[in-house]
């Protein structure tokens, strides 16, 4: 994973004030980059960008390898300018260079008697600003530390760790919007898991559809494998037959009511309602005597139970029924609408099947 720092710094950059028209404070990194932006544009007329640009002046030179002290030189525009310059230490592998500088000509040009003055406190008043921008420095050194700890983190693949303590300055601006990302990260990760949660069921259910089986190994097939990977506990699979009722094909832990005929007419309860809207039905109130999950160890009336037509050309072929002590996620929901279809096509298919062989029977039998 790629993370920009110029995310995280640009934030902080800076140009200092208070340093006359010409004056200015420069932060540069080990490689002399540029971290805030130039007050003035170069000798070419360009303004360059922060983080994208190396300066080769020598204060910041010596700043960024370690050096402090107090020079004259030209700085990038090619003028005479004092320049006060040090390392400040953000970690123990990490420093910056500042330099703080105003061209000679405003510093002398008012009042040469004074110059000795005049150079004595402009020198203290940038060291003042140097032990201001240390303690600041300091103070932001905390905040930073932690979003770098949580960038390494965010580098391995670990999204779980989030910027804490945010201040209401630019750092804590910054974390907020580190945070953002990581939210923004993690809900694109758990799509991506979804999308691979319901392609892989899909091809699982694919193969376990596969093979020509008879309506009813199809039927038993099918449910099994939606009950195992939806975690329900019951499950029923029901077709149309020719006279035109719900004919019990599948099931999954299914034991029905004790006078229960394995057949349900169109519109008679909730499969038949579901058979004749052609609309899914889910229900959390499941009545005691409507269906009960039953082991050695449990006797429960289900949390959930969940009806779906099951369509093909626009027409009611047959009746899904889950049972859960859960309640179906909207990921199972997903499933279901996801494979439905499939479902369909599987099943239609052996009942053409299954047509045919009786046709080639009866033909068979006339030609004798």
């Amino acid at each position: 994973m790629h993370i920009d720092p110029a995310d995280f710094i640009e934030p902080m950059l800076h140009t200092g004030g208070g340093l006359g028209e010409t004056g200015e404070v420069m932060l540069v990194d080990q490689d002399v980059t540029i971290l805030t932006s130039l007050r003035h544009t170069l000798a070419n007329g360009n303004s360059p960008e922060p983080l994208k640009f190396k300066i080769k002046t020598g204060p910041a030179q010596f700043a960024a390898r370690g050096e402090e002290g107090i020079t004259e030189s030209e700085d990038y525009r090619g003028k005479q300018v004092l320049a006060a310059y040090r390392h400040l230490r953000i970690t123990s592998e990490t420093g910056w260079g500042m330099v703080v500088k105003r061209d000679v000509s405003e510093i002398f040009a008012p009042f040469k008697e004074a110059l000795v003055r005049s150079i004595v406190i402009t020198v203290f008043g940038l060291f003042l600003v140097i032990a201001l921008i240390t303690v600041i420095t300091r103070k932001i050194t905390g905040p930073v530390l932690n979003l770098t700890r949580i960038v390494e983190q965010v580098e391995k693949g670990n999204l779980k760790h989030k910027a804490e303590d945010i201040t209401g300055d630019e750092i804590g601006t910054l974390a907020l919007s580190f945070n953002r990302m990581i939210d923004r990260m993690n809900d694109t990760r758990e799509k991506d898991r979804r999308n691979e949660w319901l392609k892989t069921g899909k091809n699982e259910l694919n193969y376990t559809m596969s093979g020509n089986p008879d309506i009813s190994e199809l039927a038993d097939n099918i449910v099994r494998f939606l009950a195992e990977y939806l975690d329900a506990k019951l499950g029923a699979l029901y077709l149309i037959n020719d006279t035109q009722m719900l004919e019990l094909e599948g099931s999954y832990a299914f034991t029905g009511p004790v006078d229960f005929s394995g057949k349900i007419a169109i519109k008679e309860g909730l499969a038949g309602q579901a058979a004749y809207t052609q609309k899914r039905i889910l229900l959390t109130d499941v009545p005691k005597d409507y269906v009960r999950i039953s082991s050695t160890a449990v006797d429960a009336v289900p949390k959930m139970l969940i009806v779906m037509p099951i369509i093909y050309e626009d027409e009611s072929i047959g009746v899904l029924e889950l049972a859960s002590l859960k309640e179906f996620s909207e990921k199972d929901l997903e499933f279901l609408d996801y494979v439905i279809e499939s479902i369909a096509v599987a099943l239609y298919s052996a009942q053409s099947r299954l047509k045919m062989k009786a046709l080639l029977k009866v033909s068979g039998q006339n030609g004798n």
